[in-house]
């Protein structure tokens, strides 16, 4: 356990600027569809993102940690079984992750947990959180699309600890996806002529306006995409039940963690050898 005492979990001393990596993947494809949804979607996107900094900023500002940050190696004292070893392979010894996503065999999601680091043991996978977590979702109420309808937005700053536990017994698939890079998007409307289809200017007669109905760009909307995710499938204790565990992996982990990850994954499990 001695390479746990060199895990230092993230410390917020000020308040931070938020970006799109402080949603949770449920807002961020929210976010990320606003322009597709909406014909003023680019200018609600940057609306809510000025929000949701002023939200994140004021919580910080106001947020006083009561029980000072536990360690990985503290917080693991007397739950390692006697016979259980911690396992490494080439660059892996530990993983950072920003979210975990448990969810039912059709996708869709039972439960969520903030960012923590998971480690494997002979035994074991474990998902640990000890530290400060600063989290914004963004959530539709009503039809957003209709008055009175419109967006929610709630911003926090926690203390964080929890230790999840599972068996690589259960273990019965594991997969990498990921995708890095830049995504623009291009939205039209159609608009009808100014004759309203009584006239002969757009061409011919046009009784039926709808038929001559022009089109307009939107301006483009860009947005970066930068995410990588290990889906793991499983019979989930403590009744086996059939879920996938998605976990979104931090920005900043280089590639051959997860690779290695995924590799110790499949030396270990009976199920997915």
């Amino acid at each position: 356990m001695d390479f746990l005492a060199s895990i230092t979990p993230p410390v917020v001393s000020q308040p931070q600027t938020f970006m799109g990596a402080n949603l949770d993947p449920t807002s961020r494809n929210t976010m990320a569809g606003l322009p597709a949804t909406h014909m003023t979607g680019t200018t609600l996107q940057y609306t809510l993102k000025q929000t949701a900094d002023q939200l994140q900023r004021s919580v910080q500002g106001e947020f006083v940690s009561l029980k000072g940050n536990m360690s990985y190696k503290d917080l693991l004292v007397g739950l390692i079984h006697k016979d259980e070893s911690f396992e490494a392979l080439n660059s892996f010894k530990f993983m950072k992750y920003i979210n975990l996503q448990f969810c039912d065999d059709t996708g869709t999601i039972l439960s969520q947990r903030s960012g923590g680091i998971c480690l494997v043991t002979s035994r074991r996978i474990l998902f640990l959180s000890s530290q400060v977590t600063v989290g914004t979702s963004l959530s539709p109420w009503g039809d957003p699309k209709q008055l009175p309808g419109g967006y929610s937005i709630t911003s926090s700053c926690n203390d964080t600890t929890y230790y999840q536990p599972i068996p690589l017994r259960c273990l019965r698939s594991v997969e990498i996806s990921g995708e890095a890079g830049v995504r623009a998007e291009a939205k039209f409307h159609g608009v009808e002529p100014s004759c309203y289809g009584w006239c002969g200017l757009c061409g011919d007669l046009c009784p039926d306006s709808g038929a001559l109905k022009r089109w307009r760009p939107l301006p483009i909307s860009r947005s970066q995409v930068q995410e990588m995710r290990v889906t793991v499938g499983l019979l989930m204790p403590p009744w086996d039940r059939k879920m996938f565990l998605k976990i979104f992996v931090h920005p900043n982990v280089p590639l051959p963690v997860t690779r290695d990850f995924v590799a110790l994954l499949q030396k270990n499990s009976p199920g997915l050898c």
